[in-house]
């Protein structure tokens, strides 16, 4: 399994989740999430409970994504590359989308994986976290329609 991984310490609680998220196309997601409750048991169950997951995850495939990745290199995008930009992002994203990769890359946007790569690019300079991460999902998306 690759992807993220994240450990939460709330309210006397462990979680921990493992998998990928919102990068592989659909039906390939994987997601393990494992609960402790911090008790004087706890780490046995970290022990039993995490550390068989996070084996699994450390010797895990990452085949699915780097298909994504290479299917989205190889699939061009319409020709009016504004209304694409325009249907998945709004018309006011277009321009800057376009001008992050152009700086960037020192090329303009070709395939649907350069969307991609602009598009998280451009989110990286929006102080709002809500309105980066609605753009990083759908820059994700993208590679699931690749």
């Amino acid at each position: 399994m690759t992807g993220n991984c994240h450990v939460r310490f709330r309210g006397g609680r462990t979680r921990c989740s493992f998998g990928t998220f919102g990068l592989l196309p659909d039906g390939a997601d994987q997601y393990t999430e494992v609960r402790l409750r911090h008790t004087k048991g706890a780490p046995d169950r970290w022990l039993e409970d995490v550390v068989p997951v996070l084996t699994e995850y450390s010797e895990g495939s990452a085949t699915p994504v780097v298909q994504a990745i290479e299917q989205a290199r190889s699939r061009k995008v319409a020709d009016d590359l504004d209304a694409f930009l325009a249907g998945r992002f709004g018309r006011r994203m277009v321009d800057p989308i376009k001008a992050v990769h152009l700086a960037e890359e020192g090329r303009p946007i070709e395939t649907v994986w350069d969307v991609t790569v602009a598009a998280t690019a451009h989110a990286r300079s929006v102080p709002h976290t809500d309105k980066r991460l609605e753009i990083e999902r759908a820059a994700g998306d993208l590679l699931k329609t690749a």
